[in-house]
């Protein structure tokens, strides 16, 4: 049970639980220029690159915050609506709220009425906004990820703050390699058998995309063989 698997792109929902929010990051992210910033307003990686990496950044910093103009926040919302995780109208709630309570979801008509919102020092955000055009057009970025569009220039802006998520422990049953359960002497108890997700150690602390399926396969087949040589 030690092994629990945590998640970026996440926002925290009225009643206190974590959402992902990979529907909206990733309809963000191909409409039009959107990153992420930390409390000071600075970039600080790759928001496109490897989860692993990003969980560690995140980690580094007291707070996270998505920034996207008009385009992005609607592809963003259009994702996660689409996705049924919340409604139009829940999204005009939040922004009511103005970062009150969660999720925190706040608009600013320039960046700098954003960033006050969200509490970032002054000129932060701007400066942040052009030097991420600015690699736009280099072709270059310093966080190695692939850049082709570019934070409007005219707002409104919007701010959604991101989490860490805690998603799901991957910790599990103990087996030997006919499946066959195992107690705490490490002795397979008689005529129980595990297979996919019920059985712990294959992943770790970290959850790679779809890497259990087939895990599920080969451990189902194997569980299932030797489940039918024990009842012949």
């Amino acid at each position: 049970m030690e092994f629990v698997n945590v998640q970026p792109n996440s926002i925290v929902l009225p009643s206190g639980l974590g959402q992902y929010c990979n529907p909206g990051v990733g309809k963000a992210y191909g409409t039009s220029g959107a990153f992420i910033v930390n409390e000071k307003g600075e970039r600080f990686a790759n928001e496109q690159g490897g989860a692993y990496e990003l969980i560690q950044a995140m980690k580094e910093n007291e707070a996270s915050y998505l920034i996207l103009d008009e385009a992005s926040f609607q592809a963003f919302n259009q994702g996660m609506t689409g996705s049924k995780i919340y409604t139009d109208e829940d999204v005009e709630t939040w922004l009511k709220n103005n970062g009150a309570s969660n999720p925190v979801m706040v608009g600013g008509e320039t960046l700098e009425d954003l960033g006050r919102t969200l509490n970032i020092p002054e000129g932060a955000l701007t400066a942040a906004a052009e030097a991420y055009n600015q690699a736009v057009e280099a072709g270059t970025d310093e966080f190695g990820r692939a850049l082709s569009l570019k934070l409007g220039s005219d707002g409104p802006y919007y701010g959604i703050q991101m989490w860490l998520r805690y998603y799901a422990t991957l910790g599990g049953l103990h087996v030997n390699e006919q499946m066959q359960v195992l107690n705490t002497a490490q002795e397979p108890v008689e005529g129980l058998y595990a297979a996919g997700e019920a059985v712990g150690g294959l992943e770790g602390d970290i959850y790679l995309g779809g890497s259990l399926f087939g895990w599920a396969m080969t451990s189902g087949y194997k569980a299932g063989t030797t489940v039918a040589d024990a009842i012949q």
